[in-house]
Protein backbone atom coordinates (compact mmCIF):
# COMPACT_ATOMS: atom_id res chain seq x y z
CA UNK A 1 0.00 0.00 0.00
CA UNK A 2 2.86 2.53 0.87
CA UNK A 3 4.61 1.67 -2.28
CA UNK A 4 1.51 2.20 -4.67
CA UNK A 5 0.91 5.70 -2.62
CA UNK A 6 4.92 6.63 -2.87
CA UNK A 7 4.65 5.63 -6.63
CA UNK A 8 1.31 7.64 -7.10
CA UNK A 9 2.94 10.64 -5.33
CA UNK A 10 5.88 10.65 -7.86
CA UNK A 11 3.63 10.41 -10.53
CA UNK A 12 1.70 13.37 -9.01
CA UNK A 13 5.18 15.60 -9.11
CA UNK A 14 6.00 14.86 -12.89
CA UNK A 15 2.65 15.63 -14.18
CA UNK A 16 2.70 18.68 -12.31
CA UNK A 17 6.60 19.70 -13.50
CA UNK A 18 5.03 18.41 -17.13
CA UNK A 19 2.03 21.30 -16.91
CA UNK A 20 4.17 23.81 -15.70
CA UNK A 21 6.21 23.14 -18.77
CA UNK A 22 3.56 23.20 -20.74
CA UNK A 23 2.71 26.48 -19.64
CA UNK A 24 5.46 27.97 -19.37
CA UNK A 25 7.07 30.77 -22.27
CA UNK A 26 8.61 28.18 -24.20
CA UNK A 27 5.18 27.17 -25.97
CA UNK A 28 3.62 30.92 -25.66
CA UNK A 29 2.77 31.29 -30.01
CA UNK A 30 5.62 34.25 -30.13
CA UNK A 31 8.31 32.24 -28.45
CA UNK A 32 11.23 31.93 -31.09
CA UNK A 33 11.84 28.15 -33.00
CA UNK A 34 15.37 27.58 -34.00
CA UNK A 35 16.51 27.25 -37.14
CA UNK A 36 16.76 23.85 -38.60
CA UNK A 37 19.61 23.00 -41.64
CA UNK A 38 20.37 20.13 -43.26
CA UNK A 39 24.09 18.84 -43.22
CA UNK A 40 23.80 19.99 -47.05
CA UNK A 41 22.26 23.54 -46.13
CA UNK A 42 24.90 23.83 -43.12
CA UNK A 43 27.56 23.22 -45.24
CA UNK A 44 26.54 25.99 -47.86
CA UNK A 45 25.95 28.33 -45.45
CA UNK A 46 28.28 31.33 -45.48
CA UNK A 47 29.85 32.84 -41.80
CA UNK A 48 26.96 35.29 -41.97
CA UNK A 49 24.52 33.36 -42.97
CA UNK A 50 25.55 30.73 -39.75
CA UNK A 51 25.55 33.80 -37.60
CA UNK A 52 21.90 34.60 -38.46
CA UNK A 53 21.07 30.89 -37.19
CA UNK A 54 22.07 31.68 -33.87
CA UNK A 55 19.11 34.59 -33.61
CA UNK A 56 16.38 32.89 -32.31
CA UNK A 57 18.41 31.09 -29.76
CA UNK A 58 19.95 34.78 -28.19
CA UNK A 59 16.64 36.05 -28.44
CA UNK A 60 15.38 33.22 -26.04
CA UNK A 61 18.16 33.16 -24.06
CA UNK A 62 17.21 36.68 -23.13
CA UNK A 63 13.50 36.58 -22.69
CA UNK A 64 13.25 33.59 -20.48
CA UNK A 65 14.66 34.65 -16.99
CA UNK A 66 14.12 31.14 -15.85
CA UNK A 67 16.02 28.87 -18.05
CA UNK A 68 17.97 26.80 -15.84
CA UNK A 69 14.88 26.02 -14.01
CA UNK A 70 13.15 25.06 -16.93
CA UNK A 71 15.75 22.90 -17.92
CA UNK A 72 15.92 21.44 -14.64
CA UNK A 73 12.32 20.29 -14.70
CA UNK A 74 13.19 18.47 -18.27
CA UNK A 75 16.48 16.75 -16.25
CA UNK A 76 14.24 15.35 -13.39
CA UNK A 77 11.59 14.26 -15.70
CA UNK A 78 13.51 12.06 -18.25
CA UNK A 79 15.99 10.58 -14.80
CA UNK A 80 12.16 9.58 -13.78
CA UNK A 81 11.31 8.23 -17.52
CA UNK A 82 7.63 9.65 -17.27
CA UNK A 83 6.70 8.19 -20.16
CA UNK A 84 3.80 11.11 -20.67
CA UNK A 85 6.53 13.74 -21.23
CA UNK A 86 7.59 12.38 -24.54
CA UNK A 87 5.21 14.08 -27.00
CA UNK A 88 6.09 17.78 -25.03
CA UNK A 89 9.89 16.53 -24.93
CA UNK A 90 9.74 15.66 -28.97
CA UNK A 91 7.99 19.03 -29.34
CA UNK A 92 10.90 21.00 -27.12
CA UNK A 93 13.58 18.72 -29.03
CA UNK A 94 12.96 19.56 -32.30
CA UNK A 95 11.88 23.69 -32.38
CA UNK A 96 12.36 24.98 -28.95
CA UNK A 97 15.56 27.85 -29.67
CA UNK A 98 16.37 27.60 -25.70
CA UNK A 99 19.58 25.66 -26.03
CA UNK A 100 19.64 24.61 -22.02
CA UNK A 101 16.20 23.10 -22.55
CA UNK A 102 16.32 21.70 -26.19
CA UNK A 103 19.89 19.97 -24.96
CA UNK A 104 18.05 18.53 -21.54
CA UNK A 105 15.29 17.54 -23.77
CA UNK A 106 17.02 15.41 -25.96
CA UNK A 107 19.22 13.56 -23.30
CA UNK A 108 15.55 13.79 -21.57
CA UNK A 109 14.72 11.20 -24.65
CA UNK A 110 17.22 9.23 -24.79
CA UNK A 111 17.24 8.17 -20.79
CA UNK A 112 13.46 7.24 -21.38
CA UNK A 113 13.90 5.16 -24.70
CA UNK A 114 10.32 4.37 -25.71
CA UNK A 115 9.98 3.35 -29.22
CA UNK A 116 8.41 7.01 -29.52
CA UNK A 117 11.05 8.85 -27.85
CA UNK A 118 13.91 6.91 -29.66
CA UNK A 119 12.00 8.13 -33.16
CA UNK A 120 12.22 11.68 -32.01
CA UNK A 121 15.67 11.40 -32.13
CA UNK A 122 16.26 9.27 -35.28
CA UNK A 123 14.19 11.78 -37.19
CA UNK A 124 16.72 14.85 -36.39
CA UNK A 125 19.90 12.95 -37.76
CA UNK A 126 19.87 14.81 -40.54
CA UNK A 127 19.65 18.24 -38.60
CA UNK A 128 23.13 20.09 -38.77
CA UNK A 129 23.34 20.18 -34.75
CA UNK A 130 25.71 18.49 -33.31
CA UNK A 131 23.47 17.41 -30.60
CA UNK A 132 20.86 15.98 -33.01
CA UNK A 133 23.14 14.12 -34.79
CA UNK A 134 24.90 12.96 -31.33
CA UNK A 135 21.71 11.45 -30.26
CA UNK A 136 20.26 10.04 -33.17
CA UNK A 137 23.33 7.73 -33.47
CA UNK A 138 23.63 7.31 -30.04
CA UNK A 139 19.83 6.06 -30.19
CA UNK A 140 20.41 3.42 -33.00
CA UNK A 141 23.34 1.46 -30.78
CA UNK A 142 20.82 1.95 -27.93
CA UNK A 143 18.21 0.23 -29.43
CA UNK A 144 20.25 -2.21 -31.01
CA UNK A 145 23.67 -2.24 -31.77
CA UNK A 146 24.17 -5.46 -33.72
CA UNK A 147 22.07 -3.95 -36.32
CA UNK A 148 23.67 -0.58 -36.27
CA UNK A 149 26.00 -1.16 -39.17
CA UNK A 150 22.68 -2.21 -41.49
CA UNK A 151 20.82 0.91 -40.39
CA UNK A 152 24.11 3.27 -41.16
CA UNK A 153 24.85 1.50 -44.41
CA UNK A 154 23.66 3.69 -46.89
CA UNK A 155 25.35 7.21 -45.53
CA UNK A 156 28.84 5.52 -46.26
CA UNK A 157 27.87 4.69 -49.91
CA UNK A 158 30.65 7.06 -51.75
CA UNK A 159 28.02 8.81 -53.62
CA UNK A 160 26.56 9.94 -50.72
CA UNK A 161 29.66 11.10 -48.76
CA UNK A 162 30.80 12.58 -51.39
CA UNK A 163 27.27 15.80 -51.30
CA UNK A 164 27.58 18.75 -49.13
CA UNK A 165 27.53 17.88 -45.28
CA UNK A 166 27.44 13.82 -46.64
CA UNK A 167 30.46 12.72 -44.08
CA UNK A 168 29.01 14.66 -41.18
CA UNK A 169 26.48 11.06 -40.04
CA UNK A 170 29.60 8.72 -41.17
CA UNK A 171 31.58 10.50 -39.04
CA UNK A 172 29.30 10.85 -36.08
CA UNK A 173 28.83 6.86 -36.63
CA UNK A 174 32.61 5.62 -36.26
CA UNK A 175 33.14 8.40 -33.29
CA UNK A 176 31.23 6.21 -31.02
CA UNK A 177 34.31 3.53 -31.31
CA UNK A 178 36.54 6.89 -30.31
CA UNK A 179 37.97 7.29 -26.84
CA UNK A 180 36.40 10.06 -25.76
CA UNK A 181 38.98 10.85 -23.07
CA UNK A 182 42.40 9.03 -21.32
CA UNK A 183 42.96 8.74 -17.74
CA UNK A 184 46.30 7.68 -15.95
CA UNK A 185 46.23 4.51 -15.04
CA UNK A 186 48.36 2.57 -12.07
CA UNK A 187 51.91 3.00 -13.98
CA UNK A 188 50.45 6.43 -15.45
CA UNK A 189 49.98 5.19 -18.92
CA UNK A 190 47.19 6.37 -20.25
CA UNK A 191 43.74 4.57 -20.54
CA UNK A 192 41.07 5.14 -23.34
CA UNK A 193 37.75 6.16 -21.94
CA UNK A 194 34.77 6.00 -24.20
CA UNK A 195 31.22 7.93 -24.44
CA UNK A 196 29.37 4.42 -24.00
CA UNK A 197 31.40 2.00 -22.34
CA UNK A 198 30.18 -0.96 -24.80
CA UNK A 199 31.47 0.79 -27.98
CA UNK A 200 34.73 -1.19 -28.00
CA UNK A 201 32.48 -4.70 -27.54
CA UNK A 202 30.78 -3.74 -30.72
CA UNK A 203 33.42 -2.77 -32.20
CA UNK A 204 34.87 -6.44 -31.62
CA UNK A 205 31.64 -8.47 -32.66
CA UNK A 206 31.60 -6.59 -35.73
CA UNK A 207 34.44 -5.71 -38.01
CA UNK A 208 32.65 -4.06 -40.75
CA UNK A 209 32.72 -1.40 -38.56
CA UNK A 210 36.84 -1.44 -39.06
CA UNK A 211 36.25 -1.33 -43.12
CA UNK A 212 34.24 1.50 -43.21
Amino acid sequence: MAGRYFEQHLHNRFDRLLDTLKKSVLFSADFPRRRRYSHAEWAGLGEEGRARSYEPGLIAIRRVKNAWDLADAVNQIGKAKHTAAVPLLAELWADCALQPVRNAAGHALRAIGTPEARRALWDLIEDSDHLSVYLAVATVFDEDAATAIDRFSHYFEPGRVAQAGGPVIPNAALATFAPSSFTAGRNAELVPQWADARAPSWLRQDPRWVSL
